[in-house]
């Protein structure tokens, strides 16, 4: 993998297993995204006025209902799939914020750069923390297809 690192940019990275976990990090989170679009969208569940495309145009935290001008999108995803999905998937949010919204300070830790968010907290994004993020969305989607089979008894 790190034959890419040289064609691609000049600006030094961090270990192929770093950038490695945060890759899966953002593609587990955008499947859910993708999933949970599914479960809201009139396509899939007459029970919404919300179409597909709509939905593909809002940020997570507008899927979510986290403002006053997107919160039918979150009532509704209470509705259909209930308050632990909501409230794991408002969870995996902020920490999804946290990794994108964090820079590489230069230090190191087990041979990669550890990034940090200086948010209201100071968030250090270590390999542990990606790992846990990965976890958290592997239980959501698996929140998801059980309340989606639910749905289809």
């Amino acid at each position: 993998m790190s034959f890419y690192k040289k064609e691609l940019t000049r600006q030094s990275l961090t270990s192929d297993e770093f950038l490695n976990l945060l890759g899966i990090s953002i593609w587990v989170f955008n499947s859910n995204i993708s999933f949970l679009i599914e479960m809201l969208d009139k396509e899939h569940h007459n029970t919404t006025e919300f179409l597909r495309r709509d939905l593909l145009k809002l940020t997570a935290g507008q899927l979510a209902g986290l403002s006053k001008k997107t919160e039918k999108y979150g009532i509704k995803l209470r509705e259909i799939l209930g308050e632990e999905i909501a409230t794991l998937f408002v969870e995996i949010i902020d920490k999804r914020n946290a990794i994108i919204h964090s820079t590489p300070t230069g230090n190191d830790n087990l041979g990669y750069v550890v990034p940090v968010y200086y948010g209201k907290d100071t968030i250090y994004i270590t390999k542990e923390y990606l790992i846990e993020f990965i976890r958290l969305n592997d239980k959501l989607s698996l929140l998801i297809y059980n309340k989606r089979n639910d749905l289809k008894k």
